[in-house]
C-alpha cells in the first residue's frame, strides 16, 4: 500500500494489507544485511525499535498520512511485523518474517 512513510521522528518501511481489501493492515519493519560481519539483522531490532514502531503505528492510526486515504485506515485490525533479509550470491532472500511483534 505504501513504503517509507515518514511519521514525525519515525518511519514505516512498508504498510501492507493482508487478507484482501478489508484485511489486516500490517506495519512492516525491514532489516537487511549483505554480510555477517555486523551480526544478524534480527539482532539489530531491540526493545526501543519495537517501541518506535508502535509509536509510529499509533500515530498513523490516529492522524493518518497525506499519502493515504483516511477511509483506508479506519476500522481495521493492525499488526506490526519484522522482515529480515540477507543478500547472498543469488540476490536477496527473506531470512525471517516475524508476525505480530509484541509491544514492549
Amino acid at each position: 500500500m505504501a513504503r517509507n512513510l515518514r511519521l514525525d521522528r519515525d518511519e514505516v518501511d512498508i504498510l501492507a494489507c493482508e487478507g484482501g481489501p478489508e484485511g489486516v493492515l500490517v506495519v512492516v519493519e525491514v532489516r537487511s544485511a549483505s554480510g555477517r560481519s555486523f551480526g544478524s539483522p534480527l539482532e539489530s531490532v531491540d526493545r526501543r525499535k519495537v517501541w518506535r514502531l508502535y509509536r509510529a503505528t499509533m500515530m498513523l492510526r490516529r492522524e493518518g498520512h497525506p499519502a493515504l486515504s483516511p477511509s483506508l485506515l479506519r476500522g481495521r485490525a493492525w499488526r506490526v511485523d519484522l522482515l529480515t533479509m540477507r543478500r547472498g550470491q543469488d540476490g536477496w532472500t527473506v531470512e525471517h518474517h516475524l508476525r505480530g511483534l509484541a509491544p514492549p
